[in-house]
């Protein structure tokens, strides 16, 4: 994996370490589980973007993202996934009474994007 991707993870992670006093242990495990699927769907569209073997394939076309387009560059996949895992964990910090409904939202997001990925053959590639 490319070194700036994983500088980038481990800064979201480091940011969303629950360093806010209003944080529970819950709200904590659901943002980590957010990240960490989110870094399987940015993992799995880097491969995507990259020409994995179903690339211009029906079943692989498929997979669309409407920030991303078709056919995004493994920049783009990299500058949105980035921007998106770090804006997630900013507004969960804000949150507090909607939080929880902020995070399941993102966990379902990308729990139904890594299974769709995943169905039509993109493995995550670390």
């Amino acid at each position: 994996m490319n070194t700036t991707i994983k500088l980038s993870v481990l800064a979201i992670f480091l940011i969303s370490s629950p360093v806010q006093a209003d944080w529970t242990e819950s709200d904590a495990n659901r943002e980590t589980v957010f990240l960490v699927l989110a870094s399987a769907d940015w993992l799995q569209t880097r491969e995507i973007a990259k020409g994995s073997p179903c690339a211009g394939t029906p079943v692989c076309e498929e997979r669309w993202n409407p920030f991303l387009g078709p056919h995004p560059s493994t920049q783009e996949v990299d500058l949105y996934f980035a921007g998106w895992m770090l804006g997630h964990v900013l507004i969960a910090q804000q949150l507090t009474t909607y939080r929880p409904w902020w995070q399941a939202y993102g966990i379902a997001v990308h729990v139904s994007a890594v299974a769709h990925n995943y169905r039509i053959g993109i493995r995550a590639r670390f």
